[in-house]
């Protein structure tokens, strides 16, 4: 397919989009404020659908006559644009002006300025909500302040919605199924409420296509282009989409109004191939578009879809509800889209057994590009995962990722994203030194005994399951209280009234409404944790040269002597080498934390599973974590997620894949991630059809979730010198594509450091 001269128009407009945008900075904050204050006192529902309200009718709208989709969110980093309870530290005066500077670009008149300065001088009266608050346990507290376990009771964006019911019906079709489920419930009750938030939202949702054809005929010249635009808009969203062009539109305004309401992070689209199929193919069957029609769509949708920091996610394959095969035409054109246009960052393709051989090849032949995507999920892992965690087998089939690796039942989950984290090598660290912090000398964790007691592999393990069902016990009570208070204080109607079971419970999103309410517990430090559990049974209960107190001593003085280190990184196995000695350690300890997980409920009853992933956190959960027998010293970064700790997997592309398929990936229903870095040769022509089949290999075996970076330290140290030659260099960094030269130096030097694989 060809990148037409409009599409190429806008690709330059898109990457060069600072010119444009700073007009609209702070639009969403000044709306979302000006609400808030003019309804202090009302129920919290009440008080975001009409915050939402506001900034549906009030927005300004943007197109450009390129455009063939219109609806606008910032491309860059609008710190201005998220949650607005994330603004109290602006109530800091000096903080504010820096602001302020930025905001003065804009297109707020001074008189909006002045009420906005006043508004966030004022912000925590204007967010408060009279709603109980539980305190949370202090050693819950004090557990996260070391980043044992993390338990943030509220989460914001992270999810997919039913966009195909905007498609399908509208605003004005949903307004109406509300209005009729209104009318047959009590009033008064909270669900009679909640049914009147959702009417709030549709009604002022319907109007878009009003505001931005209006909009079009006052600033475009007449064109058949802006009678097309017109006509579309006069359908979508208010009424179903009738074209395929109607379509991407509808689903286009219902992430913008998503975003609106709590921010622009992990929005994800979901499985928009299949949710647009039957649109793309009735319009090619009729003649009415061309496949050339269809992929300049696509690439004006991809183009919107574009940020600087880019975690909105599209999922592509997998299979449908019965099991078939889910790949179609416009699968296959989603994916030369991708390929040619070069510009979206968050891009998954869903794995199954008998998957068309031309695209499964097409797609990873795309990772040689090194933009660091697609990445992987693998159906013959994910769903068992999903299944085993309550999902019904039909939609489990429907995953989808929200933004990084996180998994979602589109329009009918709330899965807590990065919600809860339990960091294993701590627990190590405490298991070790008898609940006592290495970095701060406190007694954070339970006394497990002495290390002197410990005599084999059996009690130390028994000592470590200790504080680990300890710690995850403490993150599910600090998580229960903390989304008891968000229940009466935040609400999250347009999610709700797109998710299953809110509407039909009368209970928020954010308060277990939804069909599928789960918590994705992070994993961290799961891989040096097993190279830890080796160099100890190697050392101390196998060779005897070295007592667990000597060892133990060692990492309490942050390993003073160096050869001590240094036979412990070179001398025991490590994980991602496709050895048992270690690998064993890795499953035995993901295996105990699942077991503890599962076992788990919240207050109103949602599951608890496992989520292998440390984002960029990894580099936090290092500061926080002693020296351990791994060879880590005190404050070092930890292991990225499941993959290997940097530079330790030394035996090849294969191997590492090898070790990490061992892992229990269908119990983990949050996701495994693994990142793998290959050095650009072995994705060469003559290299790919081998990468190809190795791949393949690696998903057969039982490898949930893979991304790869192809790139080499060569030319990442080359952009550090010389960034102004590498802009478009984009890597996998910790589950999001991002440029190189635009990461901080120390995620730099994490990704340079990874092990880039050089044979298969």
């Amino acid at each position: 397919m060809l990148l037409t001269d409009r599409v190429l128009r806008l690709k330059d407009r898109t990457l060069d989009w600072r010119p444009w945008q700073d007009v609209y900075l702070g639009q969403r904050l000044y709306r979302a404020l000006e609400s808030l204050d003019a309804t202090r006192g009302a129920p919290v529902g009440e008080r975001m659908a009409l915050m939402l309200e506001n900034i549906i009718v009030n927005h300004l709208p943007h197109l450009h006559p390129d455009e063939l989709i219109v609806g606008y969110i910032y491309h860059g980093d609008d710190t201005l644009a998220g949650c607005e309870t994330y603004y109290t530290w602006l109530k800091d005066p000096a903080e504010r002006a820096k602001y302020f500077e930025r905001l003065r670009t804009s297109a707020l008149t001074p008189e909006q300025l002045e009420r906005l300065d006043v508004w966030l001088g004022d912000i925590d009266a204007i967010t408060k909500q009279d709603a109980p608050s539980k305190p949370l346990p202090q050693a819950a507290l004090d557990a996260s302040a070391e980043n044992v376990i993390w338990h943030n009771g509220r989460i914001d964006n992270h999810n997919i919605l039913a966009f195909d019911d905007i498609i399908k019906h509208g605003y004005e079709g949903l307004g109406e199924r509300f209005r009729a489920q209104r009318d047959s419930c009590e009033p008064g009750t909270e669900k009679h409420a909640q049914l009147e938030n959702f009417i709030t939202i549709c009604d002022a949702a319907a109007g878009l296509g009003d505001i931005y054809r209006g909009y079009a005929v006052l600033s475009l010249q007449p064109s058949p282009d802006r009678d097309a635009l017109c006509d579309m808009l006069a359908q979508v969203p208010r009424r179903g989409a009738r074209t395929f062009r109607e379509a991407v539109q509808a689903l286009w305004f219902g992430h913008v109004v998503s975003c609106w309401e709590d921010g622009i992070n992990a929005n994800g689209f979901g499985l928009i191939d299949r949710v647009l199929y039957p649109y793309y193919k009735d319009d090619i069957e009729s003649g009415l578009i061309t496949r050339q029609d269809a992929f300049e769509m696509i690439c004006c949708l991809w183009m919107k879809i574009y940020r600087d920091y880019e975690v909105q996610q599209v999922t592509l394959g997998g299979v449908f509800p019965d099991g078939s095969g889910a790949v179609t035409d416009l699968t296959r054109l989603m994916l030369e889209v991708t390929d040619e246009l070069d510009i979206l960052k968050d891009l998954s393709v869903r794995v199954y057994d008998g998957m068309p051989e031309d695209f499964f090849d097409k797609s990873v032949r795309l990772l040689s590009k090194g933009r660091g995507f697609p990445f992987f999920f693998n159906d013959s892992t994910v769903i068992p995962s999903l299944v085993r965690n309550g999902v019904s087998l039909e939609d489990a089939r429907g995953y989808a990722a929200i933004g990084c690796i996180e998994l979602s039942i589109p329009g009918k989950s709330h899965t807590h994203p990065v919600g809860g984290m339990i960091n294993v090598l701590k627990c190590l660290e405490l298991a070790l030194n008898n609940g006592v912090s290495l970095t701060t000398g406190k007694q954070i964790g339970p006394q497990t005994g002495n290390v002197s007691s410990f005599t084999s592999m059996d009690d130390l393990k028994a000592a470590y399951t200790v504080q680990v069902d300890y710690f995850i016990g403490l993150m599910r009570d600090a998580l229960s209280a903390g989304e008891g208070n968000c229940r009466g204080s935040w609400a999250t109607p347009y999610k709700a009234m797109l998710t299953r079971g809110c509407a039909e419970s009368g209970v928020d999103y954010n308060s277990g409404g939804a069909l599928y309410d789960h918590h994705q517990t992070m994993v961290w430090g799961l891989p040096n944790l097993a190279d830890s559990f080796a160099v100890l049974e190697k050392f101390v209960f196998t060779e005897g040269k070295y007592t667990l107190g000597q060892v133990a001593e060692a990492l309490s003085n942050d390993y003073p002597d160096e050869r001590m280190r240094q036979e412990f990184i070179l001398r025991a196995p490590k994980y991602g080498n496709d050895d048992d000695r270690v690998d064993k350690h890795a499953v035995w300890a993901l295996d105990k934390v699942c077991d503890t997980l599962e076992s788990l409920r919240d207050d109103h009853g949602g599951r608890f599973t496992a989520q292998p992933f440390t984002f960029q956190w990894l580099i936090h959960g290092g500061w926080t974590t002693g020296a351990t027998p791994d060879g880590r010293r005190k404050g070092e970064h930890l292991a990225y997620s499941v993959s290997a700790m940097q530079g330790r997997d030394s035996s090849g592309f294969t191997a590492l894949l090898n070790s990490i398929a061992k892992l229990p990936h269908d119990r983990c229903a949050g996701s495994t991630s693994a990142i793998v870095e290959a050095d650009p040769a072995l994705f060469s022509d003559a290299n790919i059809e081998r990468m190809v089949q190795t791949v393949r290999a690696a998903f057969d075996a039982g490898v949930g979730q893979l991304q790869v970076n192809v790139t080499n330290v060569e030319t990442l140290r080359d952009a550090q010198v010389h960034p102004e030659l590498h802009r478009n260099l984009l890597v996998r960094v910790t589950g999001y594509s991002q440029a190189f030269i635009f990461l901080p130096a120390e995620l730099q030097e994490h990704v340079i450091s990874r092990t880039k694989h050089k044979t298969a």
